[in-house]
């Protein structure tokens, strides 16, 4: 097994329509498609159904969810779906590619279906997206457990899916292990961006920026070698061909070793350069974080607005109902008043007549 081949396995729940709709959208390729999707190639993408009983789209996610929700209390913040995503690195992604698309759509729904198995929530979809600079896999899942519960996953039971997800592969045939434990990968002394772990939504915005970063440094790496090669290669043969001028010799020398201690600081002053752009990337996801807080937030004053409004909706229907009924008492009284007037007017014609008669009155 190569040891270089490895997956990495990152889920993360999700609450709210919008944010809901918004992944599925781009899992399945439909509204605004991002600038860093090959559209040219999305025709390659896999989209495979595992859900049983229920529809697939945000909507019925959502009402899914409410209805098998039984153990935990429902609140706005409840999220009703778990997200993932499935990477593979450079080596894993080459023995991937071996695999006829047919053969790889039926891998990945064995191992979405193993993920969901463990988790003992109800998978949705699986996505292969082949048209981004990496193949990759996005995972949607109900999040209700048989218990009715929502799904708790501490740091154990995600690095425990690493292990799950990777022994799914090797079963169908991809041998490839789960990515190094973050607790190995501080103590071989990797930069926090190698291992602090992004969401799915961060990956896809900084995974081709990253790539494209790392090829690029790689590259002027081994064109510096190179030259250094090569400037070492003419300094041997000036030696062997000059060795009766030794004081010329050792001047040229010098100057090469100037050259090489120029190349090293030109590597050190990238390396500060990588450093101080992983340290804004940090940056970034830290006020994309408050940003998330403060729309959850605003989101909760929305709904409180709502409930108010229909609070206020319903006393003014109340009162409505009450000046109907109080226009009502003033007709019938209005009506008493006419007919009372009448009456007394029928009785003083009355009187009259009888007087013109000679009755009673005279």
């Amino acid at each position: 097994m190569d040891p270089n081949a490895s997956i990495s396995v990152r889920i993360e729940a999700k609450a709210g329509l919008d944010r809901i709709r918004g992944q599925y959208q781009h899992d399945l390729r439909k509204g605004r498609i991002p600038g860093y999707v090959d559209k040219t190639r999305s025709r390659l993408n896999s989209s495979i159904i595992l859900a049983q009983g229920f529809g697939i789209t945000p909507g019925a996610l959502i009402k899914e969810h409410a209805r098998r929700l039984t153990g935990t209390p429902m609140t706005a913040k409840t999220a009703a779906v778990l997200t993932g995503i499935i990477t593979f690195s450079k080596a894993a992604q080459s023995m991937v590619e071996r695999f006829a698309r047919e053969e790889q759509d039926e891998i990945v729904e064995y191992v979405a279906k193993r993920l969901a198995q463990h988790m003992d929530v109800p998978p949705v979809y699986a996505v292969v997206h082949r048209d981004e600079s990496a193949i990759h896999v996005q995972l949607t899942m109900l999040n209700v457990t048989s218990t009715g519960r929502t799904y708790r996953g501490n740091r154990a039971a995600m690095s425990k899916l690493q292990d799950i997800a990777a022994a799914a592969f090797q079963k169908r045939g991809l041998y490839v292990s789960r990515g190094k434990r973050k607790v190995e990968r501080i103590k071989a002394g990797e930069k926090p961006d190698k291992y602090v772990n992004k969401s799915v939504a961060q990956l896809h915005e900084t995974l081709p920026a990253d790539i494209a970063k790392e090829e690029q440094h790689l590259a002027e790496v081994r064109e510096k070698i190179h030259r250094a090669e090569i400037e070492f290669d003419d300094m041997d043969q000036l030696i062997f061909k000059t060795k009766f001028k030794i004081k010329e010799g050792e001047d040229e020398l010098e100057k090469v070793e100037q050259r090489r201690v120029t190349a090293e600081e030109a590597i050190t002053s990238l390396e500060r350069q990588r450093n101080a752009l992983a340290e804004k990337v940090k940056t970034t996801e830290e006020r994309l974080a408050k940003a998330e807080q403060k729309l959850q937030a605003l989101d909760g004053e929305n709904e409180r607005l709502l409930k108010r409004s229909q609070t206020y909706a319903q006393r003014l229907q109340s009162q409505r109902e009450a000046m109907k009924d109080v226009e009502d008492r003033l007709t019938l009284l209005a009506e008493n008043q006419r007919l009372q007037t009448a009456n007394k007017e029928l009785q003083g014609r009355l009187l009259r007549y009888e007087r013109g008669r000679g009755g009673p009155g005279r």
